[in-house]
């Protein structure tokens, strides 16, 4: 049965509306089933107890769907990480680390843990390419030590065979090298019309000694309003040297500025979509997605643009400020005929207030 009893204390059985600021979060507690009618701009967040970070469950909800959470109390929360920063991208893992680097952020008070070693290299060996194969099975790599990051990949068959494996996350963290499970697709187990694939094997090893392999965000920080300037790091200690990296970060757009008005041509009306694209370019030293664009859900925002005199002005309508990782590129749609000039626009970046609704069910 559905509990109701709006404007609640959080926390209390019943509905809670849970408003939240940028760089605020909210434990859904007390221990119970819940269900969350998300705010575009919060994320519901799991307790991995592997990485021993925050993760998305559900990703952002950019129609703003419910999503049902068992929590024990204390592994489930609603956060804003808009405008904070979620992650990195390691540029250059540096040599020579024998212990953890001190890591800064220059802004926001965001605290970071850094992994010495301990990669899956990126080239698998197969051991056994295995038989009868219908569909590429999944390829599973243990974990790591908790506080490691895991490792994952896939597999390519050719014909009822495995061929190889690419590695997609290479981890952090290993002591030693991860076994691999071939774990094979379930409509070829619960299909008696296909065959079941068997036998395929492979050896992984590791890779990145006395490098850093990942940088984990273990608090996003905080400021008012959000970060609007990306924060850079800083890191000391751990005997090694030449460790780089880039900031990740969660932005919304919050506004912008017009920087060349240029000229939408005749009949561009009173008004024209402005939206982005994320411009994260960053190499990388190690492939580990799940902890690096895996952190953020990113989503283009719808901005009304008021136009005068064939140009974009300000102020915006913003219907949603999108979700970024770096400073996006900024795409003006008028709905009329062909550009004379484009226009460019900056955009304003930071953080929004959300609001959820935390609805208790059992």
């Amino acid at each position: 049965m559905l509990l109701y009893g709006p404007q609640a204390a959080p926390g209390a059985t019943g509905t809670s509306s849970i408003s939240l600021y940028p760089g605020q979060t909210w434990t859904i507690a007390p221990a119970g089933t819940y269900m969350i009618h998300q705010s575009r701009y919060h994320m519901v967040q799991f307790y991995d107890p592997v990485m021993q970070i925050w993760v998305p469950y559900g990703g952002y909800a950019p129609q703003q769907q419910m999503l049902f959470v068992n929590s024990d109390g204390v592994n489930y929360r609603i956060a804003n990480p808009t405008g904070c920063a979620v992650g990195a991208i390691i540029t250059n893992a540096g040599s020579g680390y024998t212990s953890l680097p001190t890591i800064t952020a220059t802004a926001g008070g965001s605290k970071w843990r850094a992994i010495i070693g301990g990669a899956v290299s990126a080239s698998v060996t197969m051991t056994a390419n295995g038989t009868n194969y219908t569909y590429a099975p999944q390829v599973i790599f243990s974990a790591p030590a908790p506080g490691g990051v895991p490792a994952s990949g896939y597999c390519t068959l050719s014909g009822s065979t495995v061929t190889s494996v690419t590695v997609q996350d290479q981890g952090a963290g290993y002591t030693s090298a991860p076994t691999i499970t071939f774990l094979n697709d379930p409509r070829e187990l619960n299909n008696s019309a296909l065959t079941t694939g068997y036998g395929a094997t492979a050896v992984a090893t590791l890779t990145g000694a006395n490098t850093i392999t990942a940088l984990l965000c273990t608090d996003f920080g905080g400021a008012a309003g959000g970060l609007s300037a990306l924060p850079t790091f800083t890191f000391s200690g751990g005997g090694g040297t030449a460790l780089a990296a880039t900031i990740l970060m969660c932005w919304t757009i919050t506004g912008y500025s017009v920087t060349t008005g240029g000229n939408l041509g005749a009949g561009s009306g009173t008004a024209c979509l402005v939206t982005a694209i994320d411009a994260q370019t960053s190499a990388q030293a190690y492939s580990n997605l799940k902890i690096q664009y895996g952190l953020v859900n990113t989503r283009p925002a719808i901005i009304y643009a008021p136009i005068a005199s064939q140009q974009p002005t300000t102020p915006p309508i913003i219907y949603d400020g999108g979700i970024y990782t770096s400073s996006p590129i900024v795409i003006v749609d008028p709905t009329a005929a062909a550009v004379t000039t484009a226009p460019v626009l900056a955009a304003t970046l930071g953080g929004s207030v959300g609001t959820s609704w935390v609805y208790s069910v059992g």
